[in-house]
């Protein structure tokens, strides 16, 4: 529901966009500089992997990357919100698609 799709999105930008990138796609001066770069989700989403794949990521993180696990800092259902928004974020509802918009950028 627009609910969680709303907060999925605020959680995203607050943990998420300084590497993989606000609605605009732009890669931030923290992802540009990433080795193995953070994809910018905007651009290239997650939209068709499987909800638990996504969730392995956000609740584990990646070895060997920038992407740290998320299950010590959001609880079970902060972790869902965000892959709700990850993976529907190319068919969000008009409420959530203008929260989504309002994402800063971060590259300067």
């Amino acid at each position: 529901n627009d609910q969680n799709l709303i907060k999925g999105i605020r959680l995203y930008a607050t943990n998420c966009a300084v590497c993989h990138g606000a609605a605009d796609g732009n890669p931030s001066n923290i992802a540009s500089g990433l080795f193995q770069h953070a994809p910018q989700l905007a651009r290239h989403g997650v939209t068709d992997d499987p909800e638990g794949k996504i969730y392995w990521f956000v609740k584990h993180g990646v070895r060997l990357t920038g992407m740290p696990a998320f299950s010590g800092a959001l609880s079970e259902e902060q972790l869902w919100q965000v892959v709700l928004f990850l993976k529907h974020m190319d068919s969000l509802t008009p409420a959530a698609e203008k929260v989504w918009k309002t994402v800063p950028s971060t590259k300067s």
